[in-house]
């Protein structure tokens, strides 16, 4: 029922018939949602409204996933639809509509990076680039065991090189992966608590 202003999130429409005979020409159209910035749908949609679908038989079940940025100041509602329906002589014909209406809030985390002490750091071949998580907790509550993966990606980053004191360091997946069993601030943040996190990795020395 609520969502934090600025966040990255994914929902997903469910579907499923119990219509005895197949449903053909299926698609599922979303309508834009003011204060919500789509990103992209699984399955691809062309247009960001529209995801075909095809035959819906009887017992098929699926799901549509949406991701994209809450931009809508807190105290803004976003409504979040969704209709099922088949074409017929150039017209779309609604079958089924969902509505999900969502409050935006305020952020109850905060989290900033800098490189190298830098938010905009610009960097040169076969240097080391030393990351810096900085994490608050801006609300009222406390959260419990908390877990941050960074993903790395780039041409120019040598993944061998990859490592914190810290986190967990998967060379081969790109990524570090901070959790409360390794850091035991991570297992209960409280209001206003903040905590750093690091690692670095090196730029090879020479890349195209």
């Amino acid at each position: 029922k609520k969502i934090e202003k600025g966040k990255e999130i994914n929902y997903l429409i469910n579907y499923s018939s119990d219509i005895d005979y197949p449903l053909e020409n299926i698609s599922i159209r979303i309508d834009k949602i003011q204060g919500f910035n789509f990103m992209s749908s699984s399955p691809n949609s062309l247009d960001n409204s529209e995801i075909k679908i095809g035959t819906l038989n009887k017992g098929q079940k699926g799901a549509v996933t949406i991701k994209g940025n809450v931009v809508a100041d807190a105290g803004n509602k976003l409504d979040f639809s969704a209709k099922v329906g088949v074409w017929q002589m150039g017209s779309f014909v609604v079958i089924k509509e969902i509505n999900q209406e969502v409050e935006v809030i305020e952020p109850k985390l905060f989290i900033s990076q800098t490189i190298n002490g830098s938010f905009n750091y610009a960097a040169s071949a076969g240097e080391t680039l030393n990351y810096d998580i900085f994490l608050r907790n801006v609300g009222t509550g406390s959260f419990d065991n908390i877990f941050l993966i960074s993903r790395l990606e780039g041409l120019p980053f040598d993944f061998s090189t990859l490592k914190s004191d810290q986190g967990q360091a998967k060379s081969n997946d790109n990524l570090i992966i901070f959790d409360s069993r390794q850091i035991s601030e991570l297992a209960r943040l409280a209001s206003q608590q903040e905590i750093n996190l690091s690692f670095n990795i090196k730029i090879k020395d020479n890349w195209v």
